[in-house]
């Protein structure tokens, strides 16, 4: 594969990390029941549903990005533009979304026993996998001016 198409394949996995949902008992155990295992009676007060739709709204940016870029792929390659541009957000996104998550689940979010701590460990993983966040915001710069730099200087 081209390497514009495994960085798209990337921001998948990525939105994988944000999407999941986090289990807290055994299966069966209904979405609304692990956010209150692990968010408890926090979910009454404003500041929690506050981020919960920061974290909601991020994640939606993310995709929405990522299958701009995959769409646009559709006829080719996708543009260097598009796939960084999709890889910044989506990385940016799954990492202050389960930050965001770790911080909403108190202790138990540094926890092993919970899978949000190995979610962050591996967003913080994959923004480093497919091309740092810096490197894909200079191959931005250099698709808006229409010319590479020299990184060498």
């Amino acid at each position: 594969l081209a390497l514009p198409v495994v960085e798209v394949l990337a921001h998948q996995h990525e939105l994988g990390i944000l999407r999941q949902p986090e289990p807290v008992a055994g299966p069966g155990f209904a979405a609304e029941e692990h956010l209150e295992a692990t968010v408890g009676l926090g979910l009454e007060f404003q500041a929690v549903q506050l981020k919960l739709a920061e974290m909601a709204m991020r994640v939606e940016a993310a995709r929405l990005l990522v299958h701009r870029a995959a769409q646009n792929a559709e006829g080719g390659l996708p543009s260097v533009l598009d796939s960084s541009i999709a890889k910044v957000v989506s990385n940016e996104a799954a990492r202050e979304v389960t930050s965001m998550g770790v911080q909403l689940m108190g202790g138990y979010g540094y926890s092993r026993e919970y899978p949000m701590e190995r979610r962050m460990r591996d967003a913080w993983g994959w923004g480093i996998a497919g091309g740092t966040i810096d490197i894909q915001k200079v191959n931005i710069a250099s698709a808006l001016v229409g010319r590479r730099f020299d990184q060498r200087r």
